[in-house]
């Protein structure tokens, strides 16, 4: 698979009142410039306090977040997007080796580094190609379905109980097997698992994507790749020389706004301010 490389690269992020000053004052003033402007969605969800995951709020961003990234996908096709989680600060140019690596796969993932998930979207490029756009319409988007429901309606579900999300789909579950779910579509049937030791319906659009590339696509198999962990982190304490980010997960409110300073000041004296840098804090 070749890329013609005079594809863009637009960077797509979701935003909530209570994300605003990560935003400003961190991922906005660090994001290297070569990417331009972001395309911001500002959810009017406005209880999801940063890094609270599985309440019925950040669900409800997330089903949005998804249904706002098919749109972009629409608007730029034949470009690429990159996705990008507001609680990331930046240290790097990385543009490139993004461009370079959609030049062979339809999509890019953050590796994540729990042992719950294959990828973690909180850094996702992908193509706006025909083939992953049918993958959102047969695979992401049914399934995002789900984060609307509430861990109530599902407890109080009958086994074989289903719930219509459109005329071709249809998604049944069982509180007999509370960690499996089954999707009963035009091109047949299958189940999959979410991620370990949660609940369906889904928390979060993470466990919507991989339940979607874990499982086998009714289309055309597609092109993973996942970056690697060292370069574009998840952890403050293997932050090195060559790292491109950090990524805050597993920390919430006023310790995410904390980690994601404090990783600054770790990396200042070798990265702010230099030339491969490109961002202005």
């Amino acid at each position: 698979m070749q890329q013609d490389t005079s594809k863009k690269l637009h960077v797509v992020a979701c935003v909530t009142d209570n994300y605003f000053d990560i935003y400003r004052d961190l991922f906005e003033k660090t994001l290297p410039h070569e990417f331009g402007s972001v395309i911001l969605y500002h959810s009017r969800n406005s209880n999801s306090i940063p890094g609270a995951v599985a309440t019925s709020s950040f669900k409800k961003i997330n089903f949005e977040k998804l249904h706002f990234i098919r749109s972009q996908m629409n608007a730029f096709k034949g470009d690429n997007l990159l996705v990008l989680d507001l609680d990331i600060v930046f240290f790097r140019k990385f543009k490139n080796i993004i461009l370079d690596l959609l030049k062979s796969n339809d999509m890019v993932f953050q590796f994540d580094t729990s042992d719950n998930h294959l990828a973690n979207v909180g850094v996702w490029a992908m193509q706006c190609s025909d083939k992953n756009m049918d993958f959102f319409d047969k695979e992401i988007l049914p399934r995002s379905y789900a984060l609307l429901l509430s861990k109530d309606e599902y407890n109080a579900a009958n086994a074989g109980r289903k719930m219509d999300i459109d005329k071709d789909w249809v998604l049944a579950w069982s509180p007999a097997s509370p960690r499996t779910a089954k999707i009963l579509s035009s091109h047949g049937k299958e189940n999959y698992n979410c991620i370990s030791g949660a609940w369906l319906p889904f928390d979060g659009d993470q466990c919507v994507v991989n339940a979607s590339l874990l499982q086998p696509y009714h289309g055309h198999d597609l092109d993973i790749f996942l970056l690697d962990k060292a370069i574009f982190s998840q952890s403050r304490q293997s932050i090195g020389k060559s790292t491109v980010l950090y990524h805050a997960v597993g920390s919430k409110g006023k310790e995410k706004y904390l980690h994601m300073k404090e990783s600054l000041k770790e990396v200042a004296d070798e990265v702010v301010g230099s030339s491969n840098w490109g961002g202005e804090y």
